[in-house]
């Protein structure tokens, strides 16, 4: 009888996280992340940067970049998030997650401050983002995998599959 019931237990176990599974209930998977600047650019939206020819090209055109953070390419990919030109300071950007939410698609998490009437700023134009290096084996394989940003709210700010910014083609 205790057999039984064990074997009845143990194959419930089993077989409902497979089920899960099979009807998309797994969920979405964190991507591993490292802050590599806060610097922007001009255009608003999000990049996806997949080697150091495109990094280099992506850095020459931020605004006061310092110098250029070492990427392992090997592992990593780059995620650029920016909100262009703003008026004054008081604006900022800040990954907070990364997640692979299905096959094709990954969703950055992002905090977007923005000044309020009475906050004291710097008068001059400022151009928030954020740059991250990502766990490149986590990422689609796929040449035309969508990125999406969005906001603590789950608001969406930028989609690739609709702005066409997204940079490079497939990861190898």
């Amino acid at each position: 009888m205790r057999r039984e019931k064990f074997g009845r237990i143990l194959l419930l176990m089993v077989v409902l996280p497979m089920i899960a599974g099979m009807t998309g209930c797994k969920g979405e998977q964190e991507i591993a992340f490292r802050h590599l600047a806060l610097n922007g650019r001009k255009a608003p939206g999000v990049v996806r940067i997949d080697n150091p020819a495109a990094f280099d090209n992506l850095w020459q055109g931020l605004f006061a970049p310092r110098e250029q953070p070492a990427v392992d390419w090997d592992s990593e990919a780059v995620i650029g998030v920016f909100l262009g030109e703003k008026p004054t300071g008081g604006y900022s950007v800040i990954v907070r997650k990364v997640a692979r939410i299905a096959a094709d698609h990954v969703q950055v998490q992002v905090d977007v401050r923005e000044p309020g009437p009475d906050d004291i700023v710097t008068m001059a134009i400022t151009y928030p983002g954020h740059i991250v290096a990502v766990d490149r084996r986590y990422l689609p394989k796929a040449p035309n995998w969508r990125l999406t940003v969005v906001d603590a709210n789950g608001d969406l700010l930028f989609d690739s599959a609709e702005s066409g910014n997204q940079t490079n083609e497939a990861m190898p």
